[in-house]
C-alpha cells in the first residue's frame, strides 16, 4: 500500500491554490466559499494531514466543476459559431441563460 507524505500533500495543496487564484482572477470568486470556510492554506504546516486532504478534496472538486462549466460554454459557443457559418437558424440556441 502506498501512502502520500504530508510534504507531498502540501505541494499538491499549493498547486491547487495557484489554480484557484487564476480562476478567481477570471471571475469565479464566489465559488470557493467552502474552501475558505476550512481556514487552511498550504502554509499552515502545523495543520493535520487530514485537514490538508480535506482542503485538496474541496479545491479539486470546485475546480472540476468550474472547468466543466467553462468547457460547456466553450462547446456551446463553438456549436453556435459552426451553425452560423452554415447559415442555420439559431433562434433556439441560448448561452448563459440569454438568447444570443
Amino acid at each position: 500500500m502506498w501512502f502520500i507524505q504530508k510534504q507531498e500533500l502540501l505541494r499538491v495543496h499549493a498547486d491547487l491554490v495557484k489554480m484557484k487564484n487564476n480562476f478567481e482572477k477570471m471571475g469565479h470568486n464566489q465559488k470557493f466559499g467552502e474552501y475558505y470556510s476550512l481556514l487552511i492554506n498550504p502554509g499552515h504546516i502545523h495543520k493535520s494531514k487530514n485537514e490538508h486532504e480535506k482542503a485538496i478534496f474541496v479545491l479539486s472538486s470546485t475546480l472540476s466543476i468550474i472547468v466543466a462549466e467553462e468547457n460547456a460554454v466553450y462547446q456551446a459557443t463553438r456549436m453556435k459559431i459552426d451553425r452560423m457559418k452554415k447559415g442555420q437558424n439559431d433562434d433556439f440556441f441560448e448561452i448563459g441563460g440569454e438568447k444570443e
